[in-house]
């Protein structure tokens, strides 16, 4: 492509998977007078001067080069109206400095830069940026308190990704509060730490999505967020692997958030019965609680507070009593683990979700459910994943194993011939089937 006198209108090029050995074909891209959009992902560009071609363009809006080889210099050579910019997974040729040509393109939009290795803290000039409304920056080694960032200088910025990197969080958030337009928030393995004695005001922000997992530090001990407080369009939350020391289940969150799909607090430390928000959450279809030291048993108003659940997993806790009898209208639910908790009853069959349901996880193990095992879990169509193993359970195995792909009744009472179809699953390949410490014939 010497001339490109004929390509004058073109205005999207694609260039993927390309070794492009010459750099006659790029050089000549500033002849392009139109072009908004080019494309290049997982191709490989030699020399130190790609994208030389498009200093000088007027038109070019948007990059795509995720997956390619580029030499780290070529940021430089990128006339100003870019406005979309994916370097994710980029193979740069040496090393890239954070601040190398980054901040000359004052117009982006959006600025990918995910799974790179990039290294150093945030330079100041990315304060410029002040139409970015989309920056990633996840899976990289940056570092540095993001409270002394200019990433607060952003006032368009409604989409941030730092998680999997070194920097420093202060767990009040209190340099983004005037970030209006922030929805989302992505700071997962990073370290979050104590926010200075000054009380911050509320947010301008609504958020869509906070998820700070696997955060917190072995010396930090701490409370909720409590910039959560004043959040009501939530819809997904993650806070799990942080030590909330002595704090119960923050009903209040899932009581103010309505919209609220996804809420994820394994491990957090939390402690007491789970209290129930006052109103029904017909949005949340998602709950987990495991790896805590929450007590009690499961209120009888799970079914009514949460009517459309999907995924109930609290296991690893110290519940007792039995699984409430209103799951067994809970046609929604479809993975339910209460393993190892204190559990105890007579399982009977209007405790779980019956034949017609969507329930195609179970996971009841190491409690003391007692009585027979109920047939309708033998006939459930959907069910893949049964764990019974580690309880009390009597009698014979009431059905066939014609729909499960792994199965684990092992270390109760069981007696009796050994169930009829193992390893005849008509729907999955067999994964494993334990029958161990019991009595059957």
């Amino acid at each position: 492509m010497t001339s490109t006198n004929g390509l004058r209108k073109l205005e999207v090029l694609y260039l993927d998977s390309i070794d492009f050995k010459e750099n006659i074909l790029l050089e000549s891209l500033g002849g392009l007078p139109s072009l908004k959009t080019l494309s290049a992902w997982q191709s490989k560009f030699e020399g130190k001067h790609f994208g030389k071609g498009l200093c000088n363009s007027t038109s070019l809006e948007e990059m795509y080069l995720n997956g390619s080889s580029l030499p780290a210099s070529f940021l430089g050579n990128i006339g100003t109206p870019l406005k979309v910019l994916h370097l994710t997974g980029v193979d740069f040729h040496d090393t890239l400095h954070v601040a190398q040509g980054w901040c000359e393109l004052k117009n982006l939009e959006q600025l990918h830069l995910a799974h790179n290795n990039l290294k150093g803290v945030l330079p100041p000039c990315l304060g410029n940026l002040s139409s970015l409304r989309y920056l990633d920056l996840s899976d990289n080694q940056f570092e540095g308190n993001i409270a002394f960032s200019h990433l607060s200088h952003l006032p368009q910025l409604e989409y941030l990704s730092i998680s999997d990197n070194y920097f420093q969080v202060p767990i009040s958030f209190g340099s983004f509060m005037n970030l209006s337009n922030l929805k989302f928030i992505d700071c997962d393995n990073n370290e979050l730490v104590p926010a200075s004695s000054f009380q911050a005001p509320p947010p301008k922000f609504q958020l869509s999505v906070f998820s700070a997992s696997s955060c917190t530090s072995k010396l930090l001990s701490t409370e909720f967020p409590n910039f959560l407080r004043s959040q009501y369009d939530l819809v997904f939350v993650d806070l799990s692997h942080n030590k909330f020391f002595g704090e119960p289940f923050p009903s209040w969150l899932v009581e103010n958030n309505t919209n609220l799909n996804r809420l994820y607090l394994r491990n957090t430390s939390i402690i007491g019965p789970l209290q129930l928000p006052q109103n029904p959450r017909p949005n949340l279809d998602t709950i987990d609680l495991s790896d805590n030291n929450i007590h009690g048993q499961v209120s009888r108003n799970t079914c009514l507070i949460f009517p459309r659940l999907k995924n109930f997993i609290m296991a690893n806790n110290n519940l007792t009593g039995c699984i409430p009898p209103c799951f067994g209208n809970m046609s929604s639910l479809a993975y339910l683990d209460l393993s190892n908790n204190h559990m105890s009853c007579e399982l009977l069959e209007h405790n779980l979700p019956t034949v017609g349901s969507s329930l195609w996880y179970l996971k009841l193990s190491n409690n003391n459910f007692t009585g027979l095992l109920p047939p309708s879990v033998f006939n459930m169509t959907e069910l893949v994943y049964l764990f019974l193993d580690g309880n009390k359970f009597v009698g014979e195995v009431p059905g066939t194993f014609s729909s499960l792909q792994l199965v684990d009744i092992s270390n109760n009472l069981l007696s009796g011939m050994l169930p009829r179809g193992i390893g005849n699953s008509s729907i999955y390949p067999v994964e494993g089937i334990d029958l161990s410490k019991n009595h059957f014939e």
